[in-house]
């Protein structure tokens, strides 16, 4: 007697996607892969602390300029130390050495493998690296969203700005202001 088993190439359909398995990155971690989108958000957010360590060390040399200067090392280089970890990571996602990510402290190249970074995919699945990140949540495609909006309304805004250095039609030209020497 044979029965027709509809549901025998179930496992088999599962077994396609066991290398899909994925993992939940963390800000502050070190190891994992990141992202297009993730690397993206998590960068502005690393360099928005950053920035606001830079401001504090400026506000203390008001009262101590050693001190100030010192708080400005330090942010410099927990920002630096950042930069590494998350272009490290992102290196991961593309399945390439963290020591490439020295690369970004090449003076101009460094504009190229940035672009590197953001524009190129990851690698599908599990790499010698780890899983692959979780699909972005919406709070991180919102972040990752901010910044070229405001570059898009920023370019709007100063196309939509009125230019004040040629005279109104109508009014003559100012004649130009010659300083005269004094001796």
């Amino acid at each position: 007697m044979t029965t027709d088993n509809t549901y025998h190439n179930l496992s088999a359909q599962l077994d396609q996607f066991a290398d899909q398995e994925t993992y939940s990155p963390r800000f502050f971690s070190v190891d994992g892969r990141l992202g297009r989108v993730r690397y993206f958000a998590y960068y502005l957010g690393a360099s928005l602390l950053g920035y606001l360590l830079i401001a504090l060390a400026v506000k203390a040399t008001a009262a101590s300029w050693t001190l100030g200067v010192v708080l400005l090392c330090v942010a410099i280089l927990l920002m630096l130390a950042g930069t590494l970890i998350m272009v490290g990571r992102r290196l991961h996602d593309l399945d390439l050495s963290r020591w490439i990510a020295l690369l970004i402290l090449a003076p101009y190249f460094n504009v190229l493998f940035g672009l590197y970074l953001l524009l190129a995919p990851g690698t599908k699945g599990r790499n010698r690296f780890g899983a692959m990140p979780e699909k972005n949540g919406r709070g991180v495609i919102v972040v990752a969203c901010i910044v070229p909006a405001m570059v898009i309304l920023g370019i709007l805004v100063f196309i939509a700005m009125p230019n004040k250095t040629e005279p109104e039609q109508g009014q003559p030209a100012a004649p130009a202001q010659i300083p005269e020497a004094s001796e």
